[in-house]
């Protein structure tokens, strides 16, 4: 049986937060979103900060809503903190998923030579990438960092990388099969419709549509 889904998204960058870099992902994930007929109720952006996103997670899950997507802080780096984040705001412990790191392995092959780091700080760049919440569901890497799916009650979150074309060739195999594919096949109702108008201004069309109400 079809039911009728709510949804959220969660963007995490002080550089998006700041203005620096012009917000993608969440106008993607409205537009998918509405597409299936599923109603986006919040999108949140806060930044780098391990407090702040944990936070806005724990929020987002207690508002009720069936689908968080959490964009950015996937990276090798120290204040790349979604995976803990999530983890910590789900009760979960974190561990290095074999299969996620024989992927970023080999996606991040020729990074030593232009980062100039030695074989220690990159295994441990590789490790800290491939290190989820227990009972997460891997999504594979499209740059270097996996994503995951993890059910929390009643809820799915999916976490996905920053950069836009990253999050959205994951979002789109993610979409093929596993959980979020099974969410949104419950999907009810009429996805959204657009109708692109020349010629007309807002109060005529507004006129009209009051008309038809009627």
């Amino acid at each position: 049986m079809s039911t009728s889904i709510r949804a959220a998204v969660l963007v995490t960058g002080d550089e998006v937060l700041g203005g620096r870099v012009v917000e993608r992902n969440a106008a993607f994930i409205a537009r998918e979103l509405a597409g299936c007929g599923v109603a986006l109720e919040r999108t949140v952006i806060v930044g780098d900060r391990i407090d702040r996103v944990r936070r806005a997670i724990e929020e987002l899950l207690t508002s009720g809503v069936d689908l968080v997507c959490v964009t950015g802080g996937l990276g090798p780096t120290y204040d790349d903190l979604t995976m803990q984040a999530v983890a910590e705001a789900t009760g979960r412990r974190l561990r290095v998923f074999t299969d996620a790191l024989a992927l970023v392995e080999m996606r991040s092959r020729g990074v030593r030579r232009q980062m100039q780091v030695t074989d220690a700080q990159l295994d441990a760049m590789r490790r800290k990438q491939a290190t989820l919440p227990e009972s997460a569901t891997m999504l594979p890497p499209i740059g270097t960092a996996p994503g995951c799916t993890l059910r929390h009650e009643d809820a799915l979150i999916v976490v996905l990388p920053g950069p836009p074309h990253e999050a959205q060739d994951m979002w789109h195999a993610a979409r093929l099969r596993g959980d979020l594919a099974d969410l949104l096949a419950g999907t009810r109702g009429p996805a959204a419709t657009t109708l692109h108008l020349w010629g007309v201004t807002e109060a005529e069309l507004m006129t009209a549509l009051h008309r038809l109400a009627e």
